[in-house]
């Protein structure tokens, strides 16, 4: 039987590392795990599988501002995924009143406010 005192911490940790198949110890935060996951660039079809929706669904959440495209548009950055995962029903909320404030704009309409 082998002496573990013996041996450098060193290399009992890097023996416990290659084991676990892992070279740093994982993130705590979401945020921190999806970024140490993916980078801070992904695919937009990888993006598609983080939040589980299709490619072009990915597409109209670029467009309409909650999730962000990084490398002159080639990848969607992971932070902005990490923040609409964070988010989700402000960030919707927001683009909703954005959408229904545009539509009223195109069809020229305006809110007005009665006090009786």
């Amino acid at each position: 039987m082998m002496d573990l005192q013996s041996i450098p911490i060193e290399a009992l940790m890097a023996e416990i590392i290659r084991r676990c198949g892992t070279s740093t110890p994982s993130p705590n935060g979401a945020r921190e795990r999806l970024i140490h996951e993916y980078g801070e660039v992904c695919t937009q079809a990888c993006a598609a599988r983080i939040l589980g929706i299709s490619n072009s669904t990915v597409r109209d959440m670029v467009e309409d501002g909650r999730l962000q495209y990084a490398c002159n548009g080639n990848r969607v950055l992971v932070e902005s995924i990490a923040d609409y995962i964070e988010r989700k029903p402000e960030i919707d909320a927001e683009t909703r009143a954005r959408k229904a404030a545009k539509k009223r704009a195109e069809n020229g309409e305006t809110r007005r406010w009665y006090i009786s």
